[in-house]
């Protein structure tokens, strides 16, 4: 009786889904996006060092590790954003991401004028800031985002540029707002994983008719255009679909062996870019799900990665501007020391008490 007592539980056990696993007090969400933000920031300095070897791409066989983090980036957000858009008003929704979005980019965009470029401009200061500052001021906007400033910075390529890192964010945003039109319209549940095939297919077609990163073709809105789009939006479906159907998501080593072995065989291959959509994901999001790491970093630290996401750029470049006959390696230690310095900073006295004033919205709703 007892063995058949064994057999019988055994059998009745669920299996673990991400649904089951999914955990908003004990995960890994933050670290994962801190460590993203890390790669980008040590692949830009090997690009703004303007060496032709990129270790990640070199090693890996699947494209600069720059893309690579932005594209683990994307499939968390459209994981916890799906989530947050499920499970709270329309209102909630918009000012969540409002507030997620804008203080941080107010700063940087400061910064950048007001602190980076006074220092570095090669015009006169007030030339530099009546003319040149005062457009990229206009960066808060976020689909007026200008990622050059002209003046400073002239040995980018291209010349001038002050974040190369930018170029995301209206493209992550047009997700954020397109997300909520099609759960209005015609429901997540229903469109959100015809819609990933949709983009699985439109990438190569896009390809086909000569469309690539350095290609974008037409701007669907402004400072988003259709490869970029396109090729982000699969990612960020991912993550969206993997929510929505979180419950038939098995959470499970076989799969994980799958993925890395399915990245593995594809590495380099035709089909590679077909294969990073396919199992990053996954990979992306068990890593997210095995564990509490990443919790107990932002209770410690704070959420740093978007901060540390927009500062890494402009900091980098003006470790190099400053001390020019540092290695690659050096730049990247100074550079990193002091983006997370910044990040810091901006979580605790710019991000965090921007996104508590929801609570103010709520009171003056009322």
């Amino acid at each position: 009786m007892k063995y058949r007592d064994t057999i019988t539980a055994s059998s009745e056990r669920p299996v673990p889904t991400f649904a089951t696993r999914f955990d908003p007090a004990k995960n890994n969400f933050d670290i994962l996006r801190i460590s993203f933000a890390v790669l980008v920031i040590y692949c830009h300095c090997f690009s703004l060092k303007h060496s032709d070897f990129e270790p990640v791409n070199a090693y890996l066989h699947y494209g600069y590790g720059g893309y690579l983090a932005v594209y683990g980036f994307l499939v968390i957000s459209g994981f916890l954003v799906t989530r947050s858009l499920c499970e709270r008003s329309i209102d909630d929704y918009v000012f969540a991401r409002l507030a997620r979005v804008i203080p941080g980019l107010a700063l940087i965009t400061l910064v950048e004028v007001f602190v980076i470029g006074a220092i570095f401009t090669k015009e006169r200061l007030w030339i530099f800031l009546s003319y040149v500052g005062f457009r990229h001021l206009w960066n808060v906007t976020v689909f007026g985002l200008d990622s050059q400033l002209f003046g400073v910075f002239p040995d980018t390529t291209p010349p001038w540029l002050m974040n190369g890192s930018l170029w995301t964010i209206p493209i992550e945003c047009s997700f954020y707002i397109i997300l909520p039109i099609i759960m209005l319209t015609v429901g997540l549940r229903r469109s959100v994983v015809p819609l990933l095939l949709l983009s699985l297919v439109a990438q190569p077609a896009a390809k086909y008719f000569g469309l690539s990163h350095e290609a974008p073709g037409a701007s669907l809105l402004t400072n988003v255009y259709a490869f970029p789009f396109i090729d982000l939006a699969s990612y960020f479906l991912a993550g969206a679909a993997a929510w929505m159907v979180r419950d038939r998501v098995p959470f499970n080593l076989g799969l994980l062996a799958i993925s890395l072995i399915g990245l593995y065989a594809a590495a380099g291959a035709a089909l590679s870019v077909l294969a990073l959509k396919l199992f990053l994901p996954y990979l992306v999001l068990y890593a997210s799900m095995a564990g509490g790491i990443g919790t107990r970093f932002k209770r410690a630290v704070g959420d740093l990665s978007y901060g540390a996401y927009l500062f890494g750029f402009p900091v980098t470049l003006s470790v190099i501007a400053a001390a020019g006959g540092l290695t690659i390696h050096q730049t990247f230690f100074v550079a990193i020391t002091v983006t997370l310095g910044c990040a810091w900073l901006s979580w605790h006295f710019v991000e965090q008490p921007c996104l508590r004033a929801k609570s103010w919205f709520h009171m003056l709703r009322r």
